[in-house]
């Protein structure tokens, strides 16, 4: 009955649909036994996370191993919809609030930190998408360097405060924040088009 949560209802709930592809994942007959191991692997990553007012940060060089191994199994967007749906659960159990973001926005900057971060270690090609704020044109034109790349994704970073940053180029812009703040907030001081909606 809650596969969809790994049968963890009250921690791995989601009242407001904010994630996206994971729970497919989860709930497929496929899920059982190995699978249900490895995606407790996959939210580990997210339970590691270091957290801090208004941030959540990842080391992917800590855990590069495990994002390697289970991307033999797991599309990278699978891995991280249960990264982000973890750290986001730790936000909230110790900040006693949801994390501005969505579970799906912060997703989504994960997965594209990762793929950005496996290309500087010459370990995946770099798919056809902006990848942590490099484009392709510039890492392919050589204006970005493999190690200029792993420098910028080796920690992912992501910050409520950047919502506030949303000129052309920016995080809030790559990421689309606008679109990826929690319901509960829309409308209110935490969100800065609020004027618009």
């Amino acid at each position: 009955m809650f596969a969809y949560c790994l049968n963890n209802p009250i921690s791995r709930s989601d009242p407001a649909g904010n994630y996206s592809n994971f729970s497919i994942l989860v709930s497929s007959p496929e899920c059982a036994g190995q699978s249900k191991k490895l995606i407790d692997l996959a939210f580990g990553i997210g339970e590691r996370a270091s957290i801090s007012e208004g941030a959540i940060s990842l080391d992917m060089d800590q855990e590069l191993d495990v994002v390697l191994y289970l991307s033999e199994y797991y599309g990278i967007g699978y891995i991280c919809d249960a990264i982000a749906l973890a750290a986001c659960e730790k936000y909230c159990e110790m900040y006693g609030r949801d994390f501005l973001l969505s579970t799906i926005c912060v997703s989504y900057e994960i997965e594209e930190h990762i793929y950005a971060y496996l290309w500087s270690k010459d370990l995946r090609p770099l798919p056809n998408v902006l990848a942590a704020g490099f484009s392709m044109k510039k890492i392919l034109t050589g204006r970005y360097s493999a190690s200029s790349v792993y420098d910028a994704t080796r920690t992912i970073d992501i910050y409520e405060k950047d919502v506030w940053d949303n000129g052309i180029g920016t995080q809030a812009w790559i990421f689309d924040y606008r679109n990826g703040i929690r319901n509960c907030y829309l409308g209110t001081e935490w969100d800065p088009w609020a004027f618009e909606r």
